[in-house]
């Protein structure tokens, strides 16, 4: 296959979190979409990439506003890079870089198979 698409997908969105259902839900949508789509085009590469939690504009909105205090104390980050209050969305917030090298390394090898869904801390590549 010479052409390749990827999509974009936050862990934490697969397992339901207050206040982010329908971001959830377009994520999810779309990941099933891509799924279908590796299927029904085999000459199309697909990857569903999670880049993990990454210090963007909407994280800090999500920690800011959210209007739920856990999910703000959970977005919320200490001075060592952890996250302020016990919590299972991350354990630390990552630079818009490191998630985007890891992406490119990834597309790189080319080792994923079509329609598989990969998690920036994953060590190994999920297959469909």
């Amino acid at each position: 296959p010479s052409r390749k698409d990827f999509g974009v997908r936050e862990r934490v969105k697969s397992r339901g979190t207050l206040s982010l259902s329908y971001h959830a839900c377009g994520k999810a949508a779309r990941e099933a979409f891509f799924r279908g789509l590796a299927v029904e085009e085999p000459s199309l590469r697909v990857l569903n990439y999670a880049p993990g939690p990454v210090l963007t504009d909407m994280y800090k909105i999500v920690q800011e506003k959210s209007y739920d205090p856990t999910i703000r104390n959970a977005y919320t980050v200490s001075e060592n890079g952890k996250s302020a209050a016990q919590s299972d969305v991350h354990a630390a917030q990552l630079s818009p870089e490191q998630t985007v090298t890891k992406l490119v390394r990834i597309l790189n090898e080319d080792a994923y198979e079509s329609g598989a869904h990969v998690d920036y801390f994953d060590d190994e590549v999920e297959t469909v």
